[in-house]
C-alpha cells in the first residue's frame, strides 16, 4: 500500500493479482480488479483453455499457431488447448503454480515485493531451463508496475504477461461494464490477426479503426 490510500494485493499461487484497491472521487474504496472470492476460483483447470484472472501467464502468452514452432532447425510440440493452437503454453501454465515471494522491500516511495519460478527444460514443451523473476511496484505517485526478467541456460522463446481484467468503476459497481470508461493508448498502428487471432504480419494504421484511441475516447 501506499500514502494515497491505494493498495494491491496479489497471492503466491499463480502470482494472482487480487485486489487494486482506489478510492473514488468521493474516497470510496474500489477494487478495480476482477476475480474471485475464494482460491478455488483461481485453481479451476477443467476448462481446456483454463481461466487465468490475474495471473501471471507463461512461458509464452497469447497463441502459437499449430501448437507448435521451430527453433536453431528443430521443431518444439506444444498442447492444443484453443483449436488446433497453443493459448499461453497450455494448462496448467504458470498462473496456476505456486511462486516463491520475497518479504516486501520500501525504496523511498516505492514499496516492492519480487516472486520467484523456475521453469525446468522441457516444460511444456520449451526449450531450456527458465528461472523468472516478476517484480511488483506502487509508488506514492499512484504507478503500479508490473516488470519481468527472465533467464535462460540455453535458446528458447519467451513471452511473460499478466492476465488482469479491469474495471475502474468498481468490480460490480457498473451496470454499463467498461463501455463508458474512457481510453487513450499512444498507438498510431495495430497488429492485424487473422480468424483465430494469430498474428497475419501485417501492421496497420489504426486511422478509421475501432483501434484509434489516439485521442480519449469511450470504448
Amino acid at each position: 500500500s501506499n500514502n494515497n490510500g491505494v493498495s494491491v494485493s496479489f497471492i503466491s499461487f499463480g502470482g494472482v493479482i487480487t485486489q487494486i484497491l482506489t478510492p473514488d472521487a468521493q474516497g470510496k474504496q474500489n477494487n478495480i480488479v476482477l476475480g474471485f472470492d475464494d482460491l478455488k476460483g483461481y485453481e479451476v483447470t477443467d476448462t481446456k483453455e483454463g481461466i487465468h484472472f490475474g495471473g501471471l501467464i507463461g512461458r509464452y502468452a497469447n497463441r502459437i499457431g499449430n501448437a507448435k514452432f521451430s527453433l536453431d532447425g528443430k521443431t518444439y510440440n506444444l498442447e492444443k488447448n484453443n483449436g488446433p493452437n497453443s493459448l499461453h503454453s497450455g494448462n496448467p501454465g504458470f498462473d496456476k503454480r505456486v511462486w516463491q515471494v520475497k518479504p516486501l522491500v520500501s525504496q523511498g516511495e516505492t514499496v516492492k515485493a519480487s516472486l520467484k519460478l523456475t521453469s525446468p527444460n522441457g516444460d511444456q514443451g520449451f526449450p531450456g531451463k527458465l528461472d523468472v523473476e516478476v517484480i511488483y511496484s506502487l509508488s506514492d505517485q499512484n504507478e503500479f508496475k508490473i516488470e519481468y526478467k527472465a533467464k535462460t541456460d540455453q535458446p528458447t522463446v519467451v513471452n511473460l504477461t499478466n492476465h488482469s481484467y479491469f474495471n475502474l468503476s468498481g468490480a460490480g459497481n457498473n451496470p454499463y461494464g467498461v463501455l463508458d470508461h474512457v481510453v487513450q493508448l499512444n498507438a498510431d498502428r495495430v497488429l492485424v490477426t487473422d480468424q483465430n487471432s494469430l498474428p497475419t504480419g501485417e501492421i496497420a494504421s489504426v486511422a478509421g479503426t475501432p483501434f484509434d484511441f489516439r485521442t480519449p475516447k469511450a470504448i
